[in-house]
């Protein structure tokens, strides 16, 4: 059984020494599967460890918001489209997820040493978000090849997805991924992102609690930090009462950082794996630091899709442009009213809009329009 493209269901089947034995030749296999045998399996076999329902997926990805965007969420997604096949076998208390072993051998320098083998889990933030789905997980490169599994219920998510459930699925959107459309429209991916962003803050048990309009600069430690101006942007921001400093998200927990991202309103920050915090709220105002001009397609996409304000700055222009940047938006921008400050010109069916950086001059509000000078 095929579900909704991308999920293969078998049942009654078994899994050793590398290969999934089916008891039937099913004509997805080879799109679903990487190794498995057609073979009666021998039954024979003392250890054999029973597994109600298995689902097999790829490792998450080893860059943060790529393993949020690009493989979890479209993990919940498939969870979400097996429950509501009517297939009451599967749900989110009983499930163990089976992670394959061909993500691990083809990149092994990123993907192994996010796994502890000692513990058998991934390793820090990776651990918290591999959890949002199931706590149960079977890594196929550490299993005991003496072992045997018999599942009862084994789902396949297919092996590529062209990137189709998340939201940067083509060349639009995120440079280098093709020209290829999703099968899914973006108001069937906005409801699933929706229903993800819900799921994950009802799971931490978050909801938002700071009414205030705060403002929050964010660094990062390492590559891509904006520590040669975070000094004189702290200076400049230490003029408006609403500002909390700075915050580097390393230093606090996955929670921590979902509950920052929903607990307050102006987010300034370099661009980077932390952005990806901003599917958690809606109506909020990022101020992206980039390095060059032109648009970063990523999170303007992003911002797009969760109903999020946008501007995009070059470094280089910050400094001189921040202050006014802020008092526009605090002077302008209701939040659950976002059409206060976004205009024709730029509105499109979501709340995000883009500014040439060359052209971050002045601003002026005119019949709640934006006018670039």
């Amino acid at each position: 059984m095929i579900i909704n493209k991308h999920i293969l269901k078998l049942s009654d089947i078994y899994y050793h020494k590398k290969q999934f034995y089916i008891n039937n030749n099913n004509p997805y296999l080879d799109k679903f599967i990487y190794n498995y045998s057609l073979q009666t399996f021998d039954t024979e076999i003392n250890n054999i460890e029973n597994v109600e329902t298995l689902f097999v997926i790829k490792t998450l990805h080893h860059c943060f918001c790529h393993a949020i965007i690009d493989c979890l969420f479209p993990i919940y997604w498939a969870v979400n489209d097996i429950n509501n096949n009517n297939d009451k076998n599967i749900n989110l208390k009983n499930l163990t997820l089976f992670i394959r072993e061909h993500e691990f051998i083809k990149y092994p320098g990123y993907n192994l040493r996010k796994v502890n083998n000692n513990s058998q889990k991934y390793n820090g933030c990776w651990n918290d978000l591999i959890s949002i789905i199931s706590e149960k997980n079977i890594f196929e490169h550490n299993l005991d090849n003496n072992k045997a599994i018999f599942i009862k219920n084994c789902y396949f998510y297919i092996k590529d997805d062209n990137h189709s459930r998340s939201p940067w699925s083509c060349n639009k959107y995120f440079n280098g991924r093709g020209s290829q459309i999703s099968p899914f429209s973006d108001l069937t991916l906005k409801k699933q992102l929706t229903s993800f962003s819900n799921f994950v803050k009802s799971k931490y048990k978050l909801q938002k609690q700071n009414l205030n309009r705060n403002i929050v600069l964010i660094n990062r430690r390492g590559k891509r930090n904006i520590d040669e101006i975070i000094d004189k942007l702290d200076k400049i921001l230490n003029n408006f009462s609403n500002y909390k400093g700075i915050i580097y998200l390393e230093d606090l927990s996955f929670r921590k950082q979902i509950e920052l991202f929903i607990n307050n309103f102006i987010f300034i920050a370099p661009h980077g794996a932390g952005m990806i915090h901003h599917i958690w709220s809606k109506n909020k105002v990022i101020i992206e630091i980039i390095s060059t001009s032109g648009v970063n397609r990523m999170y303007k996409r992003i911002s797009d899709i969760t109903n999020n304000l946008i501007f995009q700055i070059d470094r280089k222009h910050i400094l001189s442009n921040i202050k006014e940047i802020i008092k526009l938006v605090l002077n302008t921008y209701v939040e659950h009213d976002p059409l206060n400050i976004i205009s024709s010109p730029y509105k499109k069916k979501c709340y995000s809009v883009y500014f040439p950086l060359e052209n971050i001059l002045k601003y002026e509000i005119q019949n709640k329009e934006m006018i670039l000078f």
